[in-house]
């Protein structure tokens, strides 16, 4: 038997799982057509969440959720680049940006915080 690199065939619905589901309609939340058989459903690719059987690549500063439905913001002070939180700011001294995208030095955002708080006060009186 030659081995594959394609997914099993199992009856679950974890998209965390590298399985294929029968497709029945359009596919669940978190995976996609099977460029193999239209009649199957893969989950989406690492880096990927997607709704319908479509499965986009998450932005910077997201990664995909855990049933790979939708993309989250990364969280901490990590930081994500092409739908990967995966970069610790503490690491470097630093902290994150509010977007998740940059470690920036502490002052910086510090400074970023409280004119947002600022702001934030001012528009509401």
């Amino acid at each position: 038997e030659t081995p594959t690199s394609a997914p099993t065939l199992a009856p679950t619905e974890s998209p965390t799982q590298n399985v294929l589901i029968p497709k029945s309609g359009a596919c669940p939340d978190g995976y996609q057509v099977w460029d193999e058989d239209p009649l199957f459903c893969e989950p989406c690719p690492e880096r990927q969440a997607g709704t319908l059987g479509n499965c986009v690549e998450c932005g910077d500063g997201k990664e995909p959720s855990e049933d790979r439905s939708t993309c989250v913001l990364c969280g901490g002070d990590i930081i994500g680049v092409g739908g990967s939180c995966d970069i610790d700011c503490g690491d470097t001294d630093k902290i994150s940006n509010e977007l998740h995208t940059e470690c920036v030095e502490a002052q910086a955002a510090e400074s970023w915080y409280e004119t947002s708080e600022f702001d934030a006060i001012i528009s509401i009186l």
